[in-house]
């Protein structure tokens, strides 16, 4: 971090002067000439992670594996009915870990963004940089994490009988749309927060709310089966035909719907431009204001 941070010292601004709003283009082009920055960002968000736990990564797999075990009891043992005619074709807390474990990955990397601009404040006066970088490197330090959750998946998949198929080479593409449409959230939560310091409790309570509307600890078909608006409303929701999707590609090696899967690729698209416009144009009062 301290030789990139060197490197960019001929770039530095004086302190509380005010940037010009950036176009896209030129963004995408500094973040690509700033690409060591970037690397140097990801290695320290990910070190810094874990640097003071004893367990260290193992932490990023008890979470989800935490949370698999107590929806499978509530599930399966407490309301046992509930999973009648769920269409779930391998055992409860294997279906239960591939959707946290996405999850963990998309409501993370919006969550911890939400003060990456404001907790940066110091190094936003002492080095210039392209800001976009502090929230893309939490997103991508969640990538290298979820690597090895879904390796671990896989092994789950095969020790009950599920083995790759074609269908498994979409699922990084799916995991990657997810992460995309996190990073493009990430960039509105963060600039919005440096004018309303709230934000990290309203972003919470979102995320809370899109978890039970995602079809993460119950099955799609539930919801389906009750006719197509519900499955409309459900699938509305640009998290859930990634999930769904998912689910398609790796636990029943099916593919997903083409139409949904597209559609939450446009809105991925869609939410990243947006963000960076808005990103882009608070950018300049950033220094006033961390």
């Amino acid at each position: 971090m301290t030789d990139t941070a060197n490197a960019a010292t001929d770039l530095d601004p004086p302190p509380k002067v005010a940037l010009p709003i950036r176009g896209l283009r030129q963004s995408v082009r500094e973040l690509a000439h700033n690409r060591d920055i970037l690397g140097a960002m990801v290695r320290r968000e990910f070190a810094t992670k874990y640097k003071t736990s004893f367990l260290g990564m193992l932490w990023s797999l008890l979470n989800p594996l935490f949370l698999v075990a107590i929806f499978t009891v509530v599930f399966g043992v407490v309301f046992p009915g509930m999973r009648s005619d769920s269409g779930i074709s391998v055992p409860m807390p294997v279906f239960l870990f591939a959707g946290i474990s996405l999850w963990n990955l998309f409501g993370m990397a919006v969550g911890n963004n939400v003060e990456s601009v404001t907790g940066n404040g110091y190094l936003l006066l002492k080095v210039y940089f392209p800001r976009e970088i502090l929230p893309l490197s939490t997103v991508l330090s969640g990538l290298i994490t979820y690597f090895f959750e879904f390796l671990v998946l896989v092994v789950a998949l095969m020790v009950v009988g599920v083995y790759p198929y074609w269908t498994w080479l979409l699922a990084p593409v799916l995991v990657l749309v997810l992460a995309a449409m996190a990073f493009g959230l990430s960039l509105f939560v963060a600039a919005a927060n440096v004018h309303f310091r709230d934000m990290q409790h309203f972003v919470a309570l979102l995320l809370q709310a899109l978890f039970w509307y995602t079809p993460i600890i119950y099955a799609f078909k539930i919801v389906a089966d009750r006719g197509s608006i519900y499955e409309t409303l459900w699938l509305v929701n640009p998290v859930a035909p990634i999930v769904v999707g998912f689910q398609s590609v790796m636990l029943d090696n099916t593919w997903p719907s083409l139409g949904w899967t597209l559609y939450s690729a446009g809105a991925t698209a869609l939410i990243v431009l947006l963000g960076y416009i808005f990103f882009n144009r608070q950018e300049p009062k950033f220094g006033e204001l961390v």
